[in-house]
């Protein structure tokens, strides 16, 4: 229980975008954002809860909790910050690795009780994974990779601390339960969903819960477009997910037709890490456009700069013409004609309706550049890399998301269990690689010899779904 001595009086009400976030959460599938890296070496979770600890006192983030679960009292900040959560288990691979993130993740965030964070030592003998999960209105990706850089920077082992032995433990698969009402909403969100611009589901209707395949591949090299303008990996990136979209619906007999990939672009400006400080935007591709990957990769460029010279960012979804705009402004109207109680409630409903009207096709989540030369500790263990992943939820199901680091891409493909099963993620993983191949072989021939392995290998380097 918070006393009112771990209080320091700060109180403010939540903002329009984190009304709708909030509203967005769903008992099967929290709001969450997520990391998860590979280290050379081993960790002591009681160690990195000491460090955890005095890291969160640095941020209001990390101190602030829903004074109510509705979020109508807004937020209320701690003076000290509780001691951070930390899950301890052994594993015996990377798939219980990724198992026991997963199993992390679903139990959700308790709003009303900061932290708004839990840490994850997976204890493995060839070397530890460590693993965080926020709730999506106290963190963005990028913040809680900031916060896991500081905790490593903070990390001092005790001098007696003996590293983890024995045989590991396997952990038990997650086997999702299908209720009545989630396969209700499933197949009314599967009929709504049905046309050209999703991706067609060959999941359970209704399936809770989500599941990963993690890939790592080379850097990408995009060279010069024919009118001499040079693409970024991230705009190879959102290109290939247009084409795999396509070419996954084209596999299931369904003709696509306008899609649209949702990207990030940066927030407001803040002195302290935020949540729903991230905005969107779309990327949309028609099938004239897919058929022609030239242009297709050109047309993403023209508008991803279209985007960054717009400049910061307003507050999300609160300016603009685009169908974010107009969800959070339809939002706005419905909190200010709603009473206060009936609210949270009102807008859950709205945003269940509005889903399959403002929904993209996918999106592709790049958190950008992972320091090379990270470790836990003063000459601890080498971090060796870092995988991004946050929840998605039908009718869209499907997050690409991506972290570089070391000349290497860290691809995760994060998806809902509706919309996938294990077989058909690997699939889609494996269309996003070849596209990616392609879109780079047409304008640097050396990428063929990649394009070749893509389509001998079947599978991406990382084997699995977990």
């Amino acid at each position: 229980m918070t006393t009112s001595a771990d209080r320091d009086g700060t109180v403010r009400p939540l903002t329009l975008p984190e009304r709708v976030l909030l509203s967005s959460d769903r008992p099967e599938v929290p709001v969450v954002v997520a990391l998860l890296g590979r280290t050379d070496g081993h960790v002591d979770a009681a160690a990195l809860t000491e460090a955890a600890t005095v890291v969160f006192a640095n941020h209001r983030a990390t101190r602030s909790e829903l004074a109510d679960r509705a979020g109508v009292e807004g937020w209320r900040s701690a003076a000290r910050p509780r001691r951070a959560p930390v899950a301890e288990v052994e594993v015996a691979s990377r798939e219980d690795a990724w198992s026991a993130l997963r199993r992390l993740i679903l139990p959700g965030i308790d709003l009303g009780r900061a932290p708004l964070v839990r840490l994850l030592v997976a204890h493995h003998p060839a070397g530890d994974f460590l693993g965080a999960v926020a709730h999506h209105l106290a963190l963005d990706g990028r913040g809680l990779l900031t916060l896991l850089t500081e905790m490593t920077a903070c990390y001092q082992p005790s001098a007696d601390w003996a590293e983890p032995g024995g045989e590991a433990r396997a952990l038990p698969r997650y086997r999702p339960i299908v209720g009545l009402r989630p396969a209700v909403r499933g197949r009314v969100l599967r009929r709504l969903a049905a046309g050209p611009r999703f991706l067609a589901p060959v999941g359970p209707p209704g399936a809770g819960g989500l599941a990963f395949v993690p890939r790592v591949v080379a850097t990408p090299r995009p060279a010069s477009l024919p009118d001499g303008r040079v693409p970024s990996v991230n705009d190879l990136l959102i290109a290939a997910g247009h084409l795999a979209a396509d070419r996954w619906n084209s596999r299931r007999g369904r003709v696509s037709g306008t899609l649209r990939v949702r990207v990030a672009v940066g927030g407001v400006a803040h002195d302290q890490l935020e949540g729903a400080a991230t905005g969107f935007a779309l990327v949309a591709s028609d099938p004239a456009l897919r058929a022609q990957p030239t242009r297709l990769l050109a047309a993403v460029l023209d508008r991803t700069t279209a985007i960054k010279a717009r400049g910061p960012a307003a507050p999300p979804g609160l300016a603009g013409p685009g169908l974010q705009g107009k969800a959070v402004r339809l939002a706005d109207l419905l909190i200010t004609a709603t009473p206060p109680r009936a609210r949270a409630a009102v807008l859950r409903l709205a945003i269940d309706a509005a889903r399959p009207v403002f929904m993209p096709t996918l999106a592709v989540s790049n958190l950008g550049h992972v320091p090379s030369g990270l470790t836990v500790g003063l000459d601890g263990p080498r971090l060796l890399d870092m995988h991004f992943a946050a929840t998605p939820r039908m009718p869209q199901g499907l997050v690409v998301h991506v972290a570089r680091m070391a000349g290497q891409v860290h691809l995760t493909f994060t998806y809902a269990l509706e919309l996938f099963d294990a077989a058909a993620a690997r699939e889609f993983a494996d269309l996003f690689l070849a596209a990616m191949a392609e879109l780079e072989v047409r304008f640097a021939p050396e990428a063929a010899v990649r394009l070749e392995a893509v389509a001998a290998r079947g599978t991406g380097p990382s084997r699995g779904q977990f």
